[in-house]
């Protein structure tokens, strides 16, 4: 299963955050890099977790809707204890990673089923990672909501703290350490953060791209601009008047 580009040329610099937790393999769109399940899980997400904090990514599938549709964000955090009708992260017989709920304990043993699904999973209590605590569903999401209005090439932006950047198999992460949100960047997403200075402006944005890449400069703002949205929709970055005005 793959994420197909749309119409807007800004995806060629833009980062993924989709991330295909119910199956398999985990697709991102752009180059169509494929990294495994449990790479994912046991280099990212696990580590996250047992360090005690939460971890929130974007889900992807259907088989556990209505309680998780595609492209909703589920939070996680590690239990003592798990029991019948918890969401929960867990291993699988077969190795991969599965975000199910549990119907059925037994001894050791646990029965994992998707909601929409007629199968059922089975594997031990020490096989789950974590369990859902909550659900961000499109209609109730506020990042949704966040939008850049009247800005330009000299409006100033600032980065904002507490992003870590985590590479697992050649591929780059962002791992917000306050609440936990995973956000995968493409390789030029991932150039312009990197150089991007802590306040930055478009136009500076535009310059890294046409030192970079060969495109014209119309194309570069146009694509600069659709990647402040995803930025500032992610809350990567904020808007400011003056360095001194923030500072205060």
């Amino acid at each position: 299963m793959e994420l197909k580009n749309g119409k807007n040329i800004f995806l060629r610099y833009s980062f993924i955050i989709f991330i295909f937790c119910c199956n398999n393999i985990f697709v991102f769109a752009q180059k169509k890099n494929i990294i495994e399940n449990d790479v994912f899980f046991n280099d990212l997400v696990i580590p996250i977790l047992d360090e005690g904090n939460m971890v929130t990514f974007s889900a992807k599938g259907e088989s556990m809707k209505p309680t998780i549709r595609n492209g909703e964000k589920v939070c996680l955090q590690k239990q003592i204890n798990y029991k019948i009708g918890d969401i929960v992260l867990a291993k699988v017989f077969d190795k991969k990673f599965v975000l199910h709920r549990i119907v059925q304990i037994s001894r050791d043993s646990v029965f994992l089923k998707g909601d929409a699904n007629q199968g059922y999973e089975c594997c031990l209590v020490s096989d789950i990672v974590a369990k859902c605590i909550s659900v961000e569903h499109h209609n109730e999401s506020f990042i949704l909501k966040r939008k850049i209005k009247d800005i330009d090439a000299n409006t100033l932006f600032i980065k904002m703290p507490n992003f870590k950047i985590v590479k697992i198999d050649g591929k780059c992460f962002l791992y917000n350490t306050d609440i936990s949100r995973v956000i995968e960047l493409n390789e030029t997403a991932e150039y312009l953060w990197i150089n991007m200075d802590k306040y930055f402006k478009p136009k500076e944005m535009v310059n890294l791209i046409l030192q970079k890449y060969d495109v014209d400069s119309s194309t570069a703002e146009y694509d600069v601009f659709e990647l402040l949205q995803k930025f500032y929709t992610e809350g990567m970055i904020n808007l400011v008047k003056t360095k001194s005005e923030y500072k205060k």
